[in-house]
This record gives structure tokens, sequence and C-alpha cells, in this order.
């Protein structure tokens, strides 16, 4: 049977996983863990759709069991945490007796952890993570596992989603530039967020157009230096720095200087543009580094 897997990156862990609920032996409770925007969400609720769905490819995402998952009107999947509304005692005391009654099915339970749950809370959960019934598929989501109580984590099978190498984001988001890439931090999720935030493109043109300036030497209107007096200081501290650090007679040593002393205050010239702009500093060192 073949499995349509619809994030980037982490699919073998997702194969994986998918493979344990075809083999009928998913333990319970499982936490996903790792950082947020690698997909864990959408993993939880994927694998649920993947159990429900009878396609020949699943989960198919057309059936009325993949469409009921995807609007979060399915019956047999519940989630804790996440939303707006706090999580309470006697709200999951209500929806565990639930779990009781329903035996024909798989049910599941997403426990999202990435909001605070109280120690009152997971007490309560306890007792069902001790003894969860046969049916019961219980998934939690964490970005870090000292975000759930030790007495959860003894009692649960950890699984950890990995960052996504920069070659997969950069075929899957082929607009992503490098700074983007930087601040992303390898979580998918995170990259997409940036790149539809209209403020941080509009940002990145102005440095872009700041930069370029600054490496042909030309005007800067929005410092209130002139750039004749920044450029004129650096070239200052270069002669001073050549003097010291070389033996002119030694023209291939003194060529070789020169040019990693230019390059290098020709970054600390960029990064004191950006600095007096304001630009936040994923930029100034995007940059000032990468460029």
């Amino acid at each position: 049977m073949k499995r349509l897997w619809p994030y980037v990156g982490n699919q073998e862990l997702v194969e994986r996983l998918a493979s344990v609920i075809d083999s009928g032996r998913f333990p319970t409770p499982v936490i996903f863990v790792g950082p947020s925007g690698l997909g864990k969400r959408v993993g939880a609720r994927w694998l649920a759709a993947y159990e429900y769905c009878q396609a020949e490819t699943r989960p198919c995402n057309t059936c009325v069991s993949c469409r009921s998952i995807a609007t979060n009107q399915h019956p047999q999947i519940h989630q804790l945490g996440g939303g707006d509304d706090p999580v309470t005692v006697e709200g999951v005391r209500q929806l565990f007796l639930r779990f009781r009654y329903v035996e024909d099915r798989p049910t599941w339970l997403i426990v999202d952890a990435s909001s605070p749950i109280s120690e009152a809370v997971w007490n309560t959960c306890l007792k069902l993570f001790e003894e969860p019934p046969a049916h019961l598929r219980i998934i939690i989501i964490a970005t870090d596992l000292k975000h759930i109580p030790s007495t959860i984590r003894s009692r649960a099978t950890s699984v950890r989603w990995m960052r996504v190498s920069e070659s997969l984001l950069r075929r899957a988001f082929p607009a992503a530039q490098r700074d983007d890439l930087i601040e992303a931090q390898g979580c998918p999720g995170r990259l997409q967020m940036i790149l539809s935030d209209e403020t941080r493109q509009t940002e990145r043109q102005r440095v872009q157009s700041l930069v370029q300036r600054a490496i042909n030497r030309q005007p800067i209107p929005e410092l209130r230096e002139p750039m004749d007096v920044v450029y004129a200081r650096e070239e200052i501290e270069l002669r001073r720095l050549l003097l010291e650090s070389l033996d002119l007679a030694d023209t291939t040593n003194a060529s070789n200087a020169r040019d990693r002393i230019l390059d290098h205050l020709e970054r600390l010239t960029h990064r004191h543009l950006l600095q007096k702009q304001n630009v936040s500093p994923q930029a100034i060192y995007a940059y000032t580094h990468l460029i």
C-alpha cells in the first residue's frame, strides 16, 4: 500500500511509524519531540488519517474520514492543548470517560504540550497513560522533553523529529534566500512563515539595496555620517594593520594579508551600516558574513 506524506522532511520517520500502525503494535503514549515547524502536529493527524483511510494511496485526503480529520470534525480524533481555551482537569476527565465506550475502532488522543499544561492536568492524565485501552493511540507533542513530567516520560516512547537539510529546503522553497534559511534553522514550517511575512520581505529588499550601495561606495543619504568619513576611517585602520603585521618586503605575504584585511574591513563597514539602520540581528549576520 502506498503512502503520501505531504510535508518537507522526516519522511523516513513517518514511514516507520506507519509501518508500526500496519503491524498493530503502535506503542502508547508516544512523545513527538523537536523544534516547532518540523511537522509534528501534521504528522500526528497524518498517522490518524492513515489508519482510517481505506484508499490505495493513503491518506487520500478526499474520503469522508480524511476530510473530517482535516477539518477537526472526526469523532475519534481528540486533542488536548494547543488552543485558546485552557485545559482543565474536569475537561480531561469527561474526555477520558468517552474512551471507555468506544472500543470497536481506533481512537486518537493528541496532547499538545507546546503550550503550558498544569501539573494537575498531567496527574489526571497519568492513570490513563499507565493503563491505556488497547484501541487508544496517544501522541504527545513537545518542543523539549523537559516540558513533560518525568512520570509521563517514563511511560512513553520518545520519537525525535529532525531538522531538515538546507538542500532539501532549497528544493522545496526555491524562493528562499540565505538569510531565510539561516533564520528557519532547518524547520520547514518556520521557513514557510518567514516567506509569507510581507514586512520581512520588504525589510530584506531595503537591506539588499543598502548593502549594494555600500559595496559600490555610493552615497547613503539615510546615514547621519557621510560614507566618505566612514571609509576614510576604515582605510586609516587598514594602513595601521598593514604596517604592524606585514613584512612588506615579502610581496606575496603582503598581498595575501592585504586581501584578508580588506575583506575583514569591508564586513565591518557593512555591519556599521546595518546597525545604524536598526536592521534585525539575523539580517546583519546574513549580509555581513554571507554576501
